[in-house]
């Protein structure tokens, strides 16, 4: 369980500022954004250039060294910002290798850049950037393991407690059912994120519908168009929609699990 809910947290995290570093990435110069830039920069190469346990001992002994603390809140950010810069990479790639050509394209024909970047350029973006995400999610799960380094009790660290003993060989069947359910976690994540890749174009479209709602909104709230009572209901509405989007993804992949399983079994 705690490897799991980790897991789900530090992905959330690491997605929402993932996204936010990589557009600043891109974003077109300006005096701001400069500065902006400088940050995202720095984040990216200290993370990416420290090891994950340092990161990890680091936030629970020094930032977050507050007595009572949750050690769970304490991973989750950790793992968090540590996929945060790995994700922002990605995306940031995966927006680059859209040819040059597409943008300029755009421009062309009179669109603006944030349109064309919505409409043109993170619609085929998307179909290269979802294998690396998904490879950084199992990488994410897999680095989980090192949790107990402070305390906390997770697969590894049941099993090193199960295994205790005088000699090696009270540690290997442990060790090895621990070894199979990471494998049976990889395995169905992996079969999940090659369906998402077969829908990268009907996740490429609610992505820009939703984006272009938030601007919309966005852009009347900060023009005094639109009460501010009204931002939560179009809040709510707007969470139900993806929702039921990403019921329907998730019911596809589940049936086409039990298919699997249902074929291997017969």
């Amino acid at each position: 369980g705690t490897t799991l809910s980790i897991t789900v947290v530090a992905t959330v995290i690491g997605l929402v500022l993932g996204i936010i570093v990589a557009f600043v990435s891109i974003a077109p110069k300006s005096k701001v954004m400069s500065v902006f830039k400088a940050i995202c920069k720095v984040y990216v190469t200290i993370i990416r250039g420290t090891p994950m346990a340092l990161q990890l001992f680091i936030m629970a002994y020094v930032v977050f060294a507050i007595r009572g603390f949750p050690k769970f809140l304490t991973a989750s950010i950790a793992f968090g910002i540590n996929s945060g810069a790995y994700v922002a990479e990605n995306i940031r790639a995966g927006i680059l290798s859209v040819d040059i050509g597409q943008t300029e394209a755009g421009r062309a024909l009179g669109l603006p850049y944030k349109a064309t970047m919505l409409k043109i350029v993170i619609p085929q973006a998307i179909k290269n950037v979802i294998p690396a995400i998904g490879n950084e999610l199992i990488a994410l799960i897999k680095e989980t393991s090192i949790v107990s380094m402070i305390g906390m009790y997770d697969l590894t660290n049941a099993s090193k407690i199960i295994g205790s003993g005088n000699n090696m060989a009270s540690y290997i069947v442990p060790m090895t059912v621990v070894a199979l359910f990471y494998l049976a976690i990889v395995y169905l994540l992996t079969f999940v994120i090659k369906i998402i890749e077969k829908k990268s174009k009907f996740i490429a479209h609610i992505f820009y519908v939703e984006t272009n709602h938030f601007y919309r909104y966005f852009q009347a709230l900060l023009y005094g168009q639109l009460p501010y009572e009204n931002i939560c209901r179009y809040m709510v509405c707007r969470a139900y929609f993806v929702m039921r989007q990403l019921l329907y993804i998730y019911n596809l992949c589940f049936l086409k699990t039990n298919l699997l399983l249902k074929g291997n079994d017969q």
